[in-house]
């Protein structure tokens, strides 16, 4: 038997062949083998992860805090982690305003569960 164990949001956290009885005690898991990044587990249903197809409307922007890239596309609502964050931020309407006083390379990550990972980089100059 295979399990595939998740925590209390729907994040998959790993995947045990032939576990002991005991090890089941205490844990949410479902029968079967599924990959975190394609999947996800709602109300104890392992559940396809979606596509986000979201992209930016330039490559590059002026790091001035004026200058404003946007990524649009996003499923609404969204989480995103911007930078080196840790708490992502929600996103509505399907679109972020990016703006930059630092210059450097940018790393956009979707922070949600029920959506396949993704990552977009912007550069500031």
């Amino acid at each position: 038997m295979v399990i595939t164990e998740y925590d209390s949001a729907g994040n998959i956290t790993g995947i045990t062949i032939n576990p002991e009885p005991e090890e089941l005690e205490g844990i949410n898991y479902v029968e079967g083998r599924f990959n975190a990044s394609d999947y996800y587990i709602q109300n104890g249903v392992p559940v396809e992860a979606e596509d986000c197809g979201a992209v930016w409307d330039k490559e590059t922007l002026v790091a001035d805090g004026v200058d404003t890239a946007v990524l649009s596309g996003l499923p609404s609502p969204c989480l995103l982690i911007v930078g080196r964050k840790r708490n992502p931020i929600t996103v509505t309407g399907g679109v972020y305003n990016f703006t930059a006083t630092n210059a450097g390379a940018w790393r956009i990550q979707l922070g949600d569960v029920h959506l396949r990972p993704h990552e977009w980089f912007i550069q500031a100059t």
